[in-house]
């Protein structure tokens, strides 16, 4: 699961994200991943949960992703909007959770 914070300063109704992937022991990514994700609606009101300024946005990615081996795994996520840098984006963060039962 990803969480974007952003406030109501983002101009923007989504936002396009590039997601790559490296496994254990590899300098090359083998996994790219373009995401598109609705941070308001039509109407201009903003989806998420919100609180002192700052709204959240999850966003289900991976739901199956696997990681065989124990080690360093690297994920880069780029944004990939017209501009370089998007106003009122605060931060980005990245859950990962074990999924038991299932191997």
């Amino acid at each position: 699961m990803l969480y974007l914070r952003h406030t109501e300063c983002y101009p923007y109704q989504n936002m396009w994200l590039f997601v790559s992937r490296c496994d254990a022991g590899q300098t090359i990514p083998y996994m790219r991943d373009t995401l598109e994700f609705y941070l308001a609606d039509d109407r201009g009101q903003w989806l998420g949960n919100g609180r002192n300024g700052l709204i959240e946005m999850p966003v289900i990615y991976e739901q199956n992703l696997h990681f065989k081996d124990t080690g360093t795994y690297t994920l880069r996520l780029q944004q990939g909007m017209r501009m370089d840098i998007l106003p009122g984006i605060n931060d980005i963060g990245v859950e990962v959770t074990k999924n038991y039962g299932k191997e």
